[in-house]
């Protein structure tokens, strides 16, 4: 296995081991909502259980330090045994500060639109 990022308290690349009671997710992640940062294109992105990627960073170029931490997400909805369907959008975590990170910034105004499906494998609590 490849290098990983660390979903948990070990690295894994493994969602299943991730999360165990997890049977599957579909989720549609649109990091441009409103168009303003149109000019990397607007890409909707689609996450699976064999597709799923911790962090998407924030499309907004003067952004620092900021994205959509998509790992820390499905833990906090993980935790169900029936079907959750989520449909929300979620602030961006970072500002428009100094490239060099010395002054931070106002907030970054872009936000992130997730809408998807987490199903749970039967017995799990």
């Amino acid at each position: 296995m490849g290098t990983t990022k660390p979903w948990l308290a070990h690295n894994t690349g493994d969602f299943g081991e991730a999360f165990a009671n997890v049977e599957g997710i579909d989720f549609m992640i649109d990091d441009n909502p409103w168009g303003w940062y149109n000019v990397r294109g607007h890409r909707p992105l689609r996450f699976t259980s064999a597709s799923a990627t911790s962090f998407i960073p924030c499309p907004n170029d003067r952004c620092r330090r900021g994205g959509f931490d998509f790992g820390t997400f499905l833990r906090n909805h993980t935790y169900g045994s029936k079907i959750t369907d989520i449909d929300k959008s979620y602030p961006c975590s970072g500002d428009e500060g100094t490239p060099a990170g010395r002054r931070k910034g106002d907030p970054c105004m872009n936000s992130f639109k997730v809408k998807g499906t987490i199903t749970y494998k039967s017995g799990a609590e």
